[in-house]
């Protein structure tokens, strides 16, 4: 692969990559209420483990949550970084 390529390639995966400021938890949260939380009937929703969906995020590389300037960050969309 040419540098030039790579840099590309580099370029356009970080478009589908966003930095949420704050731990993975919470970041796992809000995009499953943005994404998935409509789709379960209200009754449903308050068995939502949002626990274990974090840690499957976690776990499959989806999201990674790392400090920097003292202050926690989550990237989003990590696995195709």
């Amino acid at each position: 692969m040419t540098p030039c390529f790579v840099a590309t390639e580099a370029k356009r995966k970080a478009d589908d990559a966003t930095i949420y400021q704050g731990n993975l938890e919470d970041a796992a949260e809000e995009l499953f209420d943005d994404c998935y939380l409509y789709q379960i009937p209200e009754h449903l929703q308050a068995y939502v483990d949002y626990e274990r969906f974090a840690n499957d995020c976690r776990m499959t590389g989806d999201m990674v949550e790392f400090e920097f300037g003292g202050k926690t960050y989550t990237l989003t969309n990590a696995v195709g970084m």
